[in-house]
């Protein structure tokens, strides 16, 4: 029966262990993506480099949309009541 008990705290430390350089790992990676931009030259030059293209979203141009019917109808009820 003590032998059960002592697997499983052994188990839960190798798990603990495990979680802690996982917790490490991610503080690492956040603390690396908080510098400052000054701070990562290279990801900016290989950004450049790339022909890159403007993307809109299906979202973006809803709203576009809607806004530019929006005004359309604005100025035919205005031109309707003058």
């Amino acid at each position: 029966m003590k032998e059960a008990g002592y697997d499983c705290c052994a188990d839960l430390k190798e798990e603990l262990q495990l979680m802690k350089e996982t917790l490490d790992s991610v503080v690492a990676e956040i603390w690396r993506l908080k510098q400052p931009a000054h701070a990562l030259p290279t990801v900016k030059s290989e950004v450049e480099k790339k022909n890159m293209q403007i993307v809109f979203d299906s979202t973006v141009l809803a709203h576009i949309f809607v806004g530019f019917a929006g005004v359309l109808i604005g100025v035919v009820v205005a031109g309707l009541l003058k």
